[in-house]
């Protein structure tokens, strides 16, 4: 049986990237390995319709995860992102060292906790499977600890998610039907950024407030 750390008690954004010296061996978790300018190019080639070379609003409403770090993103104040916006930004998260981030999210429909709803946080398809997906269901609470499944962890002691740019989908399947607006989950117009400073993660949840 594998053990590993509770996360449910650790502030929205804690890294992980440390020497377990109590466990047989050593355990170090630094950050994947991504090319930024690649990731750069990617987001080029899936969203930049009109060739621009820039993502602007329309665009960026296809790339909910890019338009999350808006912040820390557009630099220039120009209201779009350019490709180097974006390079720069991935070279920032491989220079933080943050290995794994561990986060809380609140989910309420129409004012309510959100109970058994699967909140899943799905890479921008830009980083050629560097990154993977992680998900978690609310409790009663409507409360998850999103994290990669145990087989995708750099070390199964320790639950969480890397850095990078998200589509975050919620969906709750009620006797095959599912039951939340297309809008959160296979048309989610929600993202977030994970990594250093990013927009969001200074608070103790994530708070996804959803109406019919």
């Amino acid at each position: 049986m594998s053990l590993r750390l509770p996360i449910s008690c650790v502030c929205i954004l804690s890294s992980l990237s440390l020497s377990a010296g109590c466990w047989s061996g050593k355990t170090q978790i630094g950050p994947p390995s991504l090319s930024a300018s690649g990731a750069a190019s990617q987001a080029m080639e899936l969203y930049d319709s009109d060739g621009s070379g820039s993502l602007e609003a329309a665009e960026l409403d296809k790339a909910s995860g890019i338009k999350a770090a808006m912040t820390q993103l557009d630099k220039d104040g120009d209201g779009a992102v350019s490709k180097s916006e974006i390079s720069s930004r991935v070279s920032e998260w491989t220079s933080s060292k943050l290995g794994l981030s561990s986060l809380r999210c609140r989910v309420s429909q129409n004012g309510r906790p959100l109970s058994d709803a699967t909140v899943t946080f799905e890479p921008e398809p830009i980083f050629d499977g560097a990154i993977k997906a992680g998900s978690a269901v609310t409790d009663a609470n409507g409360i998850a600890n999103p994290s990669l499944p145990e087989a995708d962890l750099p070390n199964p002691l320790f639950g969480g998610l890397r850095v990078g740019f998200y589509k975050v989908k919620i969906s709750k399947v009620v006797n095959g039907k599912e039951t939340i607006p297309a809008k959160y989950n296979t048309e989610t117009t929600l993202g977030q950024e994970i990594g250093p400073n990013a927009e969001g993660l200074g608070k103790d949840f994530l708070d996804y407030k959803l109406t019919n």
